[in-house]
């Protein structure tokens, strides 16, 4: 049962609370009335922690000091409008300590004092009403109170010191008995602090006052000393009056007993806070307050209209295909982002009224911004927007292409080079296997590409001489083929007659192969060499294990190791067609005999 004090004290917090928060409400109410502002409905989950600075310093004895503390707690919130309700959950731990110098109990050995001790454990859990006090941009101010149950021990403390005197004597001075392992009515009245980080996630900080009504005081010890002499209970005689122990009769005890006629059962804690927490809001509606005037009115509808945004180099006048391009509200938060298609426009369907900001980037480069404002909206189908690519680079506008079924190639990493700086970009070709760089003027680069089982081209591309005013775009297919496991991929060496010479044109070609084993490490290939049946078919043989020789050799001195290629010479031994020996055919036909080879080797 409930008696009249605790009865008393829950009132007076319940009467703070609302003392602290009516006039906020009526304030905000009358703003409501007046400007019809809109409020919204919203579910908030968070955690946080702190620190708490116990304010229940001294209850049994002026010799006990509670220290500040750690507070770690959990909350939810739903907000109905201004108003709300939420449930809290905390742990609260605070040290106690002693005030009592040493010095007080004897003139030597300080050192045999010592302090026992354990901490005040808290578990709160409360629900109660919430209030918004005022949301602007991305800060938000609310008032949060709780009603409900604490679970509250500990806090026992005692020190011990040798008696120099009397041999194996020790005197146990006991401050505290701590507080009784039991469930008391408690409450706690927040004012919190928000800042948005994006449309769900905010960081707050947070005061907080929480008390505890009727706490008891244990009647037994939880803390056993290691010792059988006698437990004195109380202060100090000489602490509190401030006297020197040396100067009075040794058998004087230097601590009182205790008087049971001054021990309270029972006491009110307070403890004030400051946390800090991370905060996820989900689940908001819109909805409307009351109206300005008693006659019924009908919800605004929010006015939206399409917006148009068409990217433009503003040197060369042309548009820009595949630029992105974000629409930001006026808090910097995205709303929207597309890629313009191939007349340089997009299109951002029913965007509601409003200021907004349009921000471009061109390969990575921004481009200036447009705005949009709230008087654009009125009686508008559509707003059209055009934002422009300054940057004094050229374009390269490339797509990668397998070279024997002309189909796009998808996931290509393009590396571009530059060949004066070195510099290295890279990019990987989408789904239509388009892909862009930026070119810097007067500027040579080399292009290959990079993937698995294909072989690249190497391409080459300048801008020296290309005027920036009339030439915004530069094309640039980039080819690549089948290069797989043990299946040759024919390779356009070519060498001088009858020699293993390789022809100065061939040099490229063999270069496609480098690249794609600097690139690929544990790859393993396999070079080989064939010629026609005309002629000795041992001298054949010798001519193209030469020649496949030379094309290795080349290949190493680009910086591949010789355990990762393979020469070999096939001569005549594997003809494509029916020209073996004694066959009459056309020179076009012996032509596709003699070839050179590349092949993974996979095993």
């Amino acid at each position: 049962m409930i008696n009249a004090k605790l009865f008393k004290e829950a009132l007076l917090l319940i009467v703070a609370t609302f003392i602290f928060i009516l006039p906020n409400v009526i304030e905000a109410q009358e703003d409501n009335i007046s400007s019809n502002n809109e409020t919204s409905n919203s579910i908030q989950l968070g955690i946080n922690g702190g620190l708490d600075y116990p304010s229940f310093q001294s209850h049994q004895t002026t010799q006990l000091s509670y220290d500040m503390g750690w507070r770690l707690g959990i909350f939810g919130d739903y907000y109905f409008s201004k108003f709300g309700l939420g449930i809290d959950a905390d742990i609260i731990n605070n040290s106690a300590s002693s005030k009592i110098p040493s010095t007080i109990y004897y003139r030597t050995f300080p050192e045999s004092i010592s302090t026992i001790s354990n901490t005040v454990n808290r578990f709160f859990i409360g629900i109660g009403p919430n209030y918004l006090l005022k949301e602007t941009g991305k800060l938000r101010f609310e008032i949060n109170s709780r009603f409900g149950i604490a679970r509250i021990n500990g806090g026992e403390i005692m020190q011990i010191s040798d008696n120099p005197y009397r041999r194996g004597s020790v005197d146990i001075h006991l401050m505290s008995t701590g507080y009784e392992d039991s469930n008391v009515l408690s409450g706690k009245l927040q004012l919190k602090g928000s800042y948005k980080i994006n449309e769900n996630l905010s960081l707050s900080a947070a005061i907080y006052f929480m008390h505890h009504l009727s706490v008891d005081f244990r009647e037994n010890l939880s803390i056993v000393p290691k010792h059988n002499q006698g437990i004195y209970y109380g202060e100090s005689i000489f602490a509190e009056n401030g006297a020197n122990p040396f100067t009075l009769d040794s058998k004087i005890p230097y601590v009182l007993e205790h008087n049971n006629s001054t021990f309270q059962p029972s006491n009110s804690l307070s403890s004030f806070g400051l946390s800090v927490g991370v905060t996820y809001s989900f689940g908001s509606t819109k909805g409307f307050t009351k109206p300005s005037s008693d006659e019924p009115t009908v919800p605004e509808v929010s006015q939206q209209t399409n917006l148009i945004v068409t990217v433009r180099d503003e040197i060369s006048k042309l548009v820009i295909p595949n630029a992105d391009v974000a629409v930001l509200d006026e808090n910097n938060v995205i709303v929207s982002t597309g890629t313009t298609n191939s007349y340089g426009a997009i299109e951002f369907n029913n965007i509601v009224k409003g200021d907004y900001t349009i921000t471009g980037k061109v390969y990575n480069r921004n481009t200036t911004i447009a705005k949009v404002g709230t008087s654009e909206f009125s009686n508008s189908n559509s707003i059209n927007k055009e934002i422009l690519y300054t940057d004094q680079s050229f374009i390269l506008k490339g797509a990668v292409v397998n070279t024997i079924t002309r189909l796009a190639e998808s996931n290509v990493q393009v590396r571009l080079t530059n060949s004066s700086t070195k510099n290295i970009l890279l990019t990987s070709s989408n789904s239509k296997g388009e892909y862009g760089f930026t070119l810097d003027k007067n500027s040579s680069y080399k292009l290959v590409g990079i993937k698995d089982n294909r072989l690249s081209n190497i391409e080459r591309v300048s801008t020296v001489g290309l005027n920036r005013s009339t030439t915004l775009f530069v094309n640039l297919e980039l080819g690549v083929e089948n290069f797989d496991c043990n299946q040759g991929t024919l390779l356009d060496i070519k060498y001088e007659f009858d020699s293993s010479k390789l022809g100065s044109e061939s040099l490229n070609e063999l270069d496609r192969l480098v690249a794609y084993m600097s690139d690929h490490p544990d790859s393993r290939v396999e070079f080989s060499a064939h010629t026609d049946s005309r002629g000795d078919k041992d001298y054949n043989q010798q001519l193209s294990q030469s020649r496949a020789r030379s094309a290795v050799d080349y290949i190493m001195s680009q910086g591949i190791n010789r355990s990762r290629i393979i020469a070999k010479g096939y001569g005549e031994e594997r003809l494509l067609n029916r020209c073996g020996d004694g066959v009459n055919c056309s020179e076009t036909e012996h032509s596709i005999n003699r070839r050179t080879e590349a092949k993974l080797i996979c095993n």
